[in-house]
């Protein structure tokens, strides 16, 4: 390879690359280095390094140099990250590595600069994520919630996992979920198949016998969900345990007779039924009264459907024809009641047939367990996997859900569809004047307006920091797509008032419009919007490019 060549590669290379002769002085750059620098033009033969670099990452240098001198055959190792804003306005994370070389009989240093920016909005994004959801789980009363690692160890652990299973979090953080089973069930490995079927089929979910702290056991449902990265790559499981003791009866049901039986029935902790075959409701107790905010005597007026959800009233009464016919002895069913009140209210049904002693249905016997707040839990799982939690939008990993969605529909039908990236215009200058609590506020105003202008079926995404994407389902043409750009842009340049401050924004947005006739895949067409986005912002900011 001739030296030609040599020298147009490192010219076209993305990564930065310096070399300095002992004294810091450069004596080679190319033009990556001079980019991830901030220089508008090329690094000067003989300019000193540390002028070019941030305070921070030039003691990182410095020491890091002076440190490895006795090394210089060492592998390459990180030694600073730093930031820059670039030439269009953006801010980037700069990686800084170096290893020695010897030239001309004098040992130098080559310097490498890498643009981390992705990775690091990532790693903040999700670290950001966590921390939300780990905060909203400290609140959780019934219910112990913990995340586990890949590996099945649990790497975090939430005030409620503490007041039910009796540990904490110091007690149980690097242990293995198996700990939590029978010592029968640990040595059979049925916490691994747990992960394995949670892994297989999205969500795992049984009830059990479990181990407290003192080594007593209890009656347990559990859940467990797995959770992905932003890239789609295994991060972990989300584990849910409930007491369900109260509601396991093993026995055959009691004689509505037995007086034992009718203090049980008042005093349970849980909600209990009776209801005749018609479907009215002949017997209640004092909990499924509180539950739903009925005094007995009014509840006794009612039938079984008035207050149950009507989405939900096929379902169980198909159960409870199953269960009449002899098909299945019992179910459990998670539905909706109303409360007095008109607010519906989430229940786990367990429900079991009553038989005389000739094996004749008399009644149906219900316990009925308020799990609103286990429907919580799984709503904020569900966004801590889809959600945005700075904005309520969809985050990367359901993006990539709903633009192959609608790319394979335009494939399928023969369409045209849009994607448009957007930012928010010298982002960094506000937050650098206002704050990041006002940026964040910002943020969430532009988030809301970009909602507005677009249609239910189409999908508006934040990437991480002031980025955006939306995933137009559906456009006859381009004429389309610049019509809703053009209300973007209006609507976005409006003045937002932020803690009696008025914001004046402008936006800059890249599009690609999908053809059927070409084979583009997601991949292609989200750094097609991208590359438009780019030479918008290089043409000027504030205005809409279509890739062509």
């Amino acid at each position: 390879m001739n030296d030609s060549i040599v020298a147009r590669l490192l010219d076209l290379s993305p990564l930065g690359m310096i070399v300095i002769n002992p004294t810091g002085a450069v004596i080679f750059a190319n033009p990556s280095a001079a980019r991830l620098i901030g220089q508008a033009n090329d690094i000067l033969p003989g300019s000193q390094l540390n002028s070019l670099l941030p305070p921070l990452a030039q003691q990182s240098l410095s020491h890091a140099l002076q440190n490895s001198a006795v090394e210089p055959h060492a592998h390459t190792k990180g030694v600073a990250e730093y930031s820059i804003t670039d030439i269009q306005g953006k801010q980037l994370h700069i990686a800084l590595t170096h290893q020695f070389l010897d030239w001309a009989g004098k040992q130098h240093a080559l310097i490498f600069l890498a643009n981390v920016t992705v990775q690091k909005q990532a790693e903040l994004a999700q670290q950001e994520s966590e921390q939300h959801f780990c905060s909203l789980l400290q609140d959780v009363n019934d219910y112990s919630v913990f995340i586990l690692g890949v590996d099945g160890r649990v790497i975090s652990w939430s005030k409620s996992a503490e007041r039910i299973k009796g540990y904490r979090s110091e007690d149980v953080i690097g242990k293995h979920i198996s700990a939590f089973y029978l010592e029968e069930d640990m040595l059979s490995g049925k916490a691994e198949s747990a992960l394995r079927q949670a892994l297989e089929d999205g969500r795992f979910e049984e009830d059990g016998i479990r181990v407290g702290k003192d080594g007593s056991t209890f009656w347990a449902n559990v859940v467990i969900t797995p959770i992905y990265d932003e890239h789609g790559s295994l991060s972990g499981y989300i584990k849910i345990t409930r007491d369900i003791s109260s509601t396991k009866n093993d026995q055959a049901p009691p004689s509505v007779s037995d007086s034992n039986f009718h203090g049980a029935f008042q005093d349970a902790p849980i909600g209990m039924m009776l209801v005749d075959l018609e479907w009215k409701i002949n017997r209640v107790n004092r909990s499924i009264c509180e539950m739903l905010g009925y005094t007995e005597a009014e509840l006794l007026t009612k039938t079984f459907q008035e207050i149950t959800h009507p989405e939900d009233i096929s379902t169980d009464l198909d159960l409870v024809r199953q269960m009449i016919a002899g098909d299945i002895n019992d179910y459990r069913l998670e539905k909706r009641y109303f409360h007095k009140d008109g607010h519906v209210i989430w229940m786990l049904l367990s429900a079991s047939l009553l038989k005389d002693q000739n094996r004749i249905p008399l009644h149906f016997i219900f316990h009925i367990q308020d799990i609103s707040e286990y429907k919580k839990i799984q709503k904020q799982i569900s966004e801590y996997a889809y959600q945005d939690p700075l904005t309520n939008l969809p985050n990367r990993r359901l993006l990539q859900d709903r633009l192959n969605l609608a790319l394979t529909h335009a494939r399928r039908y023969k369409r045209h569809m849009g994607i448009m990236f957007l930012d928010i215009d010298h982002f960094k200058a506000i937050n650098d004047t206002h704050g990041h609590a006002f940026g964040d506020e910002l943020i969430r105003a532009v988030a809301n307006r970009l909602s507005e202008c677009v249609r239910s079926a189409d999908t508006v995404c934040r990437l991480g920091g002031d980025e955006f994407v939306i995933v137009i389902s559906e456009i006859a043409n381009q004429h389309d797509i610049s019509v809703v750009a053009e209300k973007i842009l209006k609507r976005t340049s409006e003045p937002i008032s932020i803690e009696g401050i008025e914001a004046h924004v402008t936006m800059s947005v890249g599009a690609v419009i999908y053809d059927a006739e070409t084979d583009d895949n997601a991949d292609t067409l989200m750094k097609k919007a991208d590359q438009a986005l780019y030479e918008m912002k290089r043409e000027g900011r504030n205005g809409f490019r279509i890739f062509h």
